[in-house]
């Protein structure tokens, strides 16, 4: 069950507005005039047509089509902005910057400069309204003035659907402060991730990792395209597509007992996936989970076991209804 102030948050960002401070995300600002193509050859969306003011989830993929990140790309006027989970600026700035040979591209960590807030619930777009000018649709970006600082204000789903604003790091305290004048409650990381796992929202490092293809988490609407032309690990995206299906798929379960993330899930004493993430649903009643399973199991109802705990299939692609 959920503390008291994790539930009190929790209610925030579910039936009103909250923010949760999220300072930890990796952000890499990518500049010069090849930005675009040169992303374009690298990452799973297409970003030959993203336009300031637009935003593209993507999978960034190793050579063998195995997931390396799993990326925002903002682009303004002036950049394009990569949004991740924290710790990730070694891999993706090694793994990128050794590919750019002639272009006119720059990778710069930019995480020590500016901080991520993310506000969600019923209310926020409404509440949001007396802070910014305006607040953008779905996948949109819009910039603000704020103490005479620039601020992002991206619409996406990091967490299920919400705003995610990107400010300097210095500018954080008095941001948060106006939030709160207008009503927007501060939360805790505990809760938002209550609110992730309710919305099957995978997070890199912690749902997916290096082993993982990009077709397993379920995201091929939101961070691929089947249309663009080669780019790195392409060929394995490809052969997947053509096959129609990978051996396993990122579901969400209704949990009779807690167990542990990272606990194997088995069906006639075979091992058949793994929860990567668990909490106390309020939303569900019940414990629930994400992890990956078997394709063929993957229908609603089909209930597999974590030892003598029973874990029932509850949906099969994330951002479904509960």
């Amino acid at each position: 069950m959920l503390s008291d102030e994790i539930q009190s948050d929790y209610d925030q960002l579910t039936k009103k507005s909250g923010m949760v401070v999220l300072s930890e995300r990796t952000l890499i600002q990518i500049t010069g005039k090849d930005r675009q193509s040169f992303l374009h050859n690298f990452c799973t969306a297409d970003t030959s047509n993203l336009e300031p003011g637009n935003l593209t989830e993507a999978f960034v993929l190793n050579t063998k089509g195995k997931l390396l990140g799993h990326v925002f790309l903002i682009a303004t006027e002036s950049r394009i902005l990569l949004s991740t989970v924290a710790g990730q600026f070694d891999v993706l700035n090694e793994h990128l910057d050794k590919y750019i040979i002639r272009e006119d591209v720059q990778l710069v960590d930019v995480s020590d400069e500016l901080t991520t807030v993310f506000v969600c619930g019923p209310a926020a777009q409404g509440d949001l309204g007396q802070v910014c000018d305006l607040v953008p649709a779905k996948n949109g970006v819009a910039s603000f003035n704020f103490a005479d600082q620039m601020v992002e204000i991206s619409h996406l789903e990091l967490a299920g659907d919400g705003f995610m604003f990107i400010l300097p790091r210095f500018a954080k305290d008095s941001f948060v402060q106006r939030l709160r004048e207008i009503g927007i409650h501060l939360c805790s990381e505990e809760a938002l991730n209550v609110v992730r796992i309710e919305n099957a929202t995978p997070w890199f490092a912690i749902d997916a990792s290096d082993n993982n293809l990009p077709q397993e988490l379920c995201r091929d609407e939101q961070a691929i395209s089947f249309n663009k032309g080669c780019y790195l690990g392409q060929e394995t995206v490809a052969r997947i597509d053509a096959i129609g299906h990978v051996n396993q798929l990122f579901v969400s379960f209704h949990l009779s007992d807690p167990v542990a993330v990272g606990s194997e899930l088995t069906s006639e004493n075979k091992t058949v996936g793994r929860l990567t993430s668990v909490c106390w649903s309020p939303k569900a009643e019940s414990w629930t989970g994400m992890g990956f399973l078997k394709r063929l199991m993957c229908k609603p109802g089909i209930e597999v076991k974590v030892g003598n705990v029973r874990a029932k299939v509850k949906t099969k692609k994330p951002g479904s209804q509960l």
